[in-house]
């Protein structure tokens, strides 16, 4: 992976951040009350999540990134997390590909708003495709991971997401084609 400065990261953590910022102002809409990004950090090291051991399952949204610069978005909710979401916005109702359309809706909304701006910000013809939804062990997250890193260079965002009743930290992984992260230090550089 080619090495990101302070500020290329500093400039990719705003960029996210407009995105965030706009998504949450769409969730909110979802939620039925205001939504607000608290934080966003930025790193290119997995998240603590990821290095603990156990059992419990994480619902895996991916978006492609298609156009001048190709990639792949992955917005990682745990178990919790999805039932959090699901007891708020579907009134704990079962309904299993009710609950998959909203997941797939948010992850819709948030991976856009950020794509969105990349494109803007940086000048791109860049697009996601149809987000997918899937659901991984702990170990072959691990795994499927490991593999996408060899392949891009991996950026991981952590995001709070709140309102009154709901509290969301998903992991958001994005990997480039190294293309990307040549054409972000341009801009910045320039």
């Amino acid at each position: 992976m080619k090495k990101i400065n302070t500020l290329e990261q500093d400039a990719f953590e705003e960029i996210a951040n407009i995105g965030l910022s706009k998504a949450a102002d769409s969730l909110s809409t979802i939620v039925n009350e205001k939504v607000l990004l608290k934080t966003t950090k930025m790193g290119i090291n997995f998240s603590k999540r990821l290095e603990q051991s156990g059992s419990q399952d994480y619902v895996v949204l991916t978006t492609h990134v298609k156009g001048e610069h190709e990639g792949t978005c992955l917005l990682i909710f745990s178990q919790e997390e999805v039932f959090n979401i699901k007891e708020k916005c579907l009134y704990n109702n079962d309904d299993k590909k009710m609950l998959e359309a909203l997941l797939l809706e948010i992850d819709n909304i948030i991976s856009a708003s950020v794509i969105t701006q990349l494109a803007n910000i940086l000048d791109l013809n860049i697009y996601g495709s149809v987000p997918e939804i899937s659901l991984l062990s702990l170990d072959d997250l691990k795994k499927h991971l490991i593999d996408m890193k060899s392949n891009y260079d991996p950026l991981l965002f952590s995001t709070n997401l709140i309102s009154d009743n709901l509290d969301l930290e998903p992991d958001f992984f994005w990997f480039f084609k190294e293309g990307m992260l040549q054409t972000l230090q341009k801009v910045v550089n320039e």
